[in-house]
C-alpha cells in the first residue's frame, strides 16, 4: 500500500496534505538527490533578495513542498520568480508557475521576465483577443515570431470552418514554444486547457497559494 510506503510517492503526499494528515511531511519532504543552489538573477531591473528571502528559495529549491508566506508588498512573487530562476540554472526547467487570477499571472510573467529567463504565458481563448503589456510573452506571439507565415496562415482559418486540422497545427507549434522555455505562466483553470495536455512539469509554483480554492490546485498539479 503506497500509504505505507517508507518513502510514499509525491502525489500521495499532496493526498494527504489536503487530508490534514502531516506526520510524514517531516521525513520524507527533504529531496534526497544532490543539493540544488540558490543563484542569484543579476540583471538592472531584478532587486538583490534579502537573507530571509534567500532562505526561503533555497530552502523550496530542496523541498519537495514548500509553503511561502508574507505579509502584502514584503517581495513573494519576487521570491517566485528568483526560485524559477535557481531552477532553470540547475537545469530543471520549464518551471510551471499558475496563479488564481490573470491579473496575478501577468504580474508573475513580467517579473520572471525581469530574471532573463525565457518565460511564456499561457492565455485563455477569450483573454487571447485582449492586447495587454503581456502580448510578447505569449504563445501566440512567440510562434508568430518563430515559425512565421507557416504558423500565421493557420490562424487565419475561419474558427467555424470546423478545421480541426488547423487547430492541432496551431496547438502542436505552442506546444513548441512552452517545452523550448524556461519557465510558463499561466491561471489555474487554464493549466488543465489542451494546450497543456501531456505536458510534463517537474516544478509547480504557485502564486497568492491562498486565494486558490483546492480544485485550482489540484489543476496544476
Amino acid at each position: 500500500d503506497s500509504l505505507l510506503d517508507h518513502r510514499p510517492p509525491l502525489h500521495w503526499l499532496i493526498l494527504e496534505m489536503f487530508l490534514g494528515i502531516t506526520d510524514k511531511l517531516p521525513r520524507h519532504n527533504k529531496m534526497k538527490k544532490q543539493k540544488l543552489v540558490f543563484e542569484q538573477p543579476i540583471t538592472v531591473n531584478f532587486p538583490i533578495l534579502n537573507d530571509f528571502q534567500k532562505k526561503a528559495v533555497s530552502h523550496a529549491l530542496n523541498s519537495r513542498f514548500t509553503l511561502i508566506q508574507g505579509p502584502p508588498g514584503t517581495g513573494k512573487t519576487t521570491v517566485i520568480a528568483a526560485l524559477a530562476y535557481s531552477f532553470v540554472r540547475n537545469g530543471i526547467k520549464p518551471v510551471l508557475i499558475c496563479a488564481q487570477s490573470n491579473v496575478s499571472a501577468d504580474f508573475a510573467t513580467l517579473r520572471v521576465n525581469q530574471t532573463g529567463l525565457n518565460v511564456v504565458r499561457i492565455l485563455s481563448s477569450s483573454r487571447a483577443e485582449i492586447t495587454s503589456d503581456i502580448d510578447p510573452f505569449t504563445t501566440r506571439t512567440k510562434a508568430i515570431k518563430r515559425f512565421g507565415q507557416e504558423y500565421e496562415s493557420l490562424l487565419s482559418v475561419n474558427p467555424n470552418d470546423n478545421d480541426n486540422d488547423a487547430r492541432w497545427q496551431i496547438m502542436d507549434y505552442e506546444k513548441q514554444i512552452i517545452e523550448d522555455s524556461d519557465s510558463v505562466c499561466t491561471t489555474c483553470v487554464s493549466a488543465g486547457g489542451s494546450l497543456m495536455r501531456d505536458m510534463n512539469f517537474k516544478v509547480v509554483i504557485f502564486d497568492e497559494s491562498g486565494q486558490c480554492v483546492d480544485p485550482d490546485l489540484l489543476i496544476g498539479l
